[in-house]
């Protein structure tokens, strides 16, 4: 009888977050291997279905009240992976959970109360999960560092990163012709959006595009911010866009730049890098990890400095143009999605031969 698990892709109804993307990437690679386990994909509704093609004795699960406040009554499984450390969705006490915590941004992001709140509703799904996985090496240490593992090991997989070499993706309508920056993320503070406002007035000839979800309290702030600075027809807000305008955006922006404020990866870094685009990108949390010496950090977020990091980089990377995009190149190979999942896959084994 083949062994049977659970993979939680809920996160796939926001497509365009982090864990939504994580989710989805994920998911397509494991019906690519042929492991001998079966799997139930648990996805929000069924008219997530046509994101993915089934093979074999792959299923859909369906997102259910019993199945998020009685989990007492789901079907044992093999194992049950959850695919974020706050999933909304738990397998009964049977079932051995695999938990893949992305990072510990609540602790920076939220009031101390808030954020002792969130730390202590982790550490129960620590305490419930028999296999604990991460993203970097920079978030294991964090988890070591804030909550009790009891003995219990952490087990460090990249992420992967989309592979569109062959594809020139699709150029938004409203690209226009001038040359521009290009900075990518939901809009939240501890991306850190506003630093790049003042920026642009010593880059008259660029505009800035900052793509995705701005439709957040952060958003008005951005919005509100230039408006004060006259930064109108300046800095572009599309909101979110689709995979084939943002590789289209990081293979012809003149610069990537990145000051987010914490990261448990930063997808974001390894796909610029992967564009070949110069990055430059916040020198906090786990991003030098991903970008190492391929990406040029802002040590301060102080407008005079960020724009010497700017310039400074700018010519650096054009005098030595074939050097850098190959440092990238190689960096950002290591961040695979068919690595993720065949790492994915041998915890799944384990936990299947027992």
């Amino acid at each position: 009888m083949a062994k049977r698990g659970l993979i939680d892709v809920y996160k796939t109804r926001d497509l365009y977050s982090g864990l939504g993307q994580f989710s989805y990437h994920l998911a397509r690679q494991l019906l690519l291997e042929n492991n001998g386990i079966d799997y139930d994909f648990l996805l929000p509704g069924p008219e997530a279905e046509k994101m993915f093609q089934l093979s074999g004795n792959h299923k859909f699960a369906y997102a259910t009240v019993q199945k998020r406040f009685f989990p007492g009554f789901n079907p044992d499984y093999t194992f049950w992976h959850s695919t974020q450390q706050f999933p909304s969705f738990f397998p009964n006490k049977r079932t051995p959970l695999i938990l893949t915590i992305h990072d510990l941004n609540f602790l920076s992001s939220k009031s101390l109360a808030k954020a002792e709140k969130y730390r202590k509703r982790l550490q129960k799904n620590i305490d419930s999960a028999e296999v604990i996985t991460t993203i970097s090496h920079f978030t294991k240490s964090e988890i070591e560092k804030h909550l009790n593992l009891k003995g219990k090991e952490i087990r460090v997989v990249y992420n992967g990163i989309p592979d569109h070499r062959l594809s020139p993706g699709v150029r938004p309508v409203w690209a226009g012709s001038t040359p521009f920056f290009l900075s990518v993320g939901v809009f939240k503070s501890t991306k850190n959006f506003h630093s790049l406002l003042p920026l642009m007035k010593y880059f008259p000839d660029y505009r800035l595009i900052i793509a995705g979800n701005n439709n957040t309290a952060y958003g008005k702030e951005i919005q509100e911010g230039i408006a004060q600075l006259g930064l109108q027809g300046k800095v572009i807000l599309p909101g979110t866009i689709s995979e084939d305008e943002k590789q289209w955006l990081y293979a012809h922006c003149s610069a990537f730049l990145f000051p987010s404020l914490a990261e448990g990866f930063g997808m974001p870094v390894a796909e610029a890098m992967k564009a070949g685009c110069p990055v430059f990108s916040s020198a906090l949390t786990s991003l030098p990890e991903i970008g190492g010496d391929t990406v040029y950090y802002f040590d301060a977020f102080e407008e005079q400095e960020m724009k010497n990091v700017i310039t400074n980089g700018l010519n650096d990377f054009n005098n030595n143009l074939i050097i850098r995009k190959e440092a990238m190149a190689k960096k950002a190979a290591k961040f695979n999605w068919e690595v993720c999942a065949r790492a994915y896959s041998a915890i799944y084994r384990e936990m299947s031969g027992r």
